[in-house]
């Protein structure tokens, strides 16, 4: 660690039965055992059918030498070829079950659910009904528009339990911007929302909150990766959709507490720093930031396709304009990566807390022990994030 920087929090801060109760049920999805059982099994059917081919055409050859008839039995080429195909299927699997377990982006079944019904292959209806202890998840509309130059798409959306939207009850909202490339699906599916809201409060560690995934991918000149940026040069105006027409929308449909101190903006890996540049520089919008896995920059490609000078570089580079920036309201900050991560990374995000802090910012700053820069981390970073957005909205200014 750099000298003089902030020391992250590793101590596991909730409670224990909570922490047990966030973890997904179906961890076959992502066991390392059963990984290493199906490779193993596969390499080694694949082997066993190499040498059963191979001792089949070494017999058929000595028969031939010997001027015997030498027939090929279709039966035994068809299992051979069976059992070498069952063999890879295995392999894959193994290597399949073993990339989810390291990155957790298909924790249980229910999330595989959330990704066919976001590739339009399943239906959301069977998570609709909600009830006292279980939110509703449902998708958005957002328009697009043509200033923007965003087309319509959905955002995912969790109602809380016991959501009324006649009644007199306003929520909090909690904006979670994807990675890239990803899409507002994986929040719901990887990231573990709708179980993780229901876990935080049912336990009264949250109020009940409405959480909100919008889209940000982009189909201009810079691809999909747009840093959550208002393009200069002749792509999507991010950044607005995200603090204008997504929030207008979101407050027009819910009964929303529509104020700052009751809209947070969150995000993973890219939406780490979406969250934390866009929070930064629309300090009137929101309340309180959630940077998982964040970076400080842009990141080259993106500053090359939707950025035109160094100026405007600088003014979305929280480590460039950090130190010296101007808080007209105060932004508490949470900061969470994993302790795995790379350590520029590390020390990158460090370094944002620490300005934060010179800054007279409230931060937390976290780093999880044996988690990565993968949705697994996500996951475990955000009821630690959500806990604290909620001590900023129960503190002074917040109501």
């Amino acid at each position: 660690m750099a000298a003089g920087l902030p020391v992250p929090d590793t101590d596991p801060a909730l409670p224990a039965a909570v922490l047990r109760e966030l973890q997904p049920a179906e961890t076959y999805l992502m066991s390392y055992p059963l990984a290493v059982v199906l490779a193993v099994l596969g390499a080694g059917t694949v082997a066993w059918a190499v040498v059963r081919a191979r001792r089949r055409a070494r017999a058929l050859r000595e028969r031939q030498a010997r001027g015997e008839e030498a027939r090929r039995r279709r039966r035994s080429r068809v299992a051979t070829a069976a059992l070498a195909t069952l063999g890879a299927l295995s392999f894959v699997l193994g290597l399949a079950v073993g990339a989810n377990a390291y990155s957790g982006y298909v924790p249980t079944w229910g999330a595989a659910r959330v990704q066919l019904v976001a590739l339009g292959l399943a239906d959301l209806s069977a998570d609709a009904p909600g009830g006292a202890y279980r939110g509703q998840v449902r998708t958005l509309p957002i328009p697009g528009t043509a200033a923007e130059q965003i087309a319509d798409e959905d955002a995912w959306v969790y109602l809380p339990p016991g959501f009324d939207p006649d009644g007199s009850t306003r929520y909090p909202v909690v904006y979670l911007i994807h990675g890239s490339p990803d899409d507002p699906s994986s929040w719901f599916a990887a990231g573990r929302v709708p179980r993780t809201m229901d876990v935080l409060v049912r336990r009264g560690l949250v109020d009940p909150m409405i959480v909100v995934a919008p889209t940000v991918n982009g189909t201009g000149p810079g691809g999909l990766d747009t840093e959550c940026l208002d393009s200069t040069t002749g792509g999507e105006q991010v950044e607005t959709y995200l603090t204008t027409t997504v929030v207008d929308t979101v407050d027009a449909t819910y009964p929303t507490l529509a104020d700052r101190e009751h809209r947070v903006i969150g995000g993973m890996s890219s939406g780490g720093f979406c969250a934390l540049n866009v929070g930064l520089r629309n300090l009137d919008r929101y309340g309180t930031i959630l940077a998982i896995e964040p970076y400080g920059n842009p990141g080259p490609g993106p500053e090359r396709t939707m950025l035109s000078t160094q100026a405007e570089i600088d003014a979305n580079t929280p480590t460039t304009y950090l130190p010296t920036m101007t808080f007209t309201h105060p932004m508490p900050v949470f900061l969470d990566s994993g302790a795995d991560a790379p350590q520029e990374a590390l020390t990158t995000v460090r370094r944002m807390a620490q300005d934060l802090e010179d800054q007279g910012q409230t931060v937390e700053l976290r780093e999880e022990p044996g988690q990565a820069h993968t949705w697994a981390m996500a996951a475990t970073a955000l009821p630690y994030g959500l806990v604290f957005a909620q001590r900023q909205m129960a503190g002074p200014g917040g109501g």
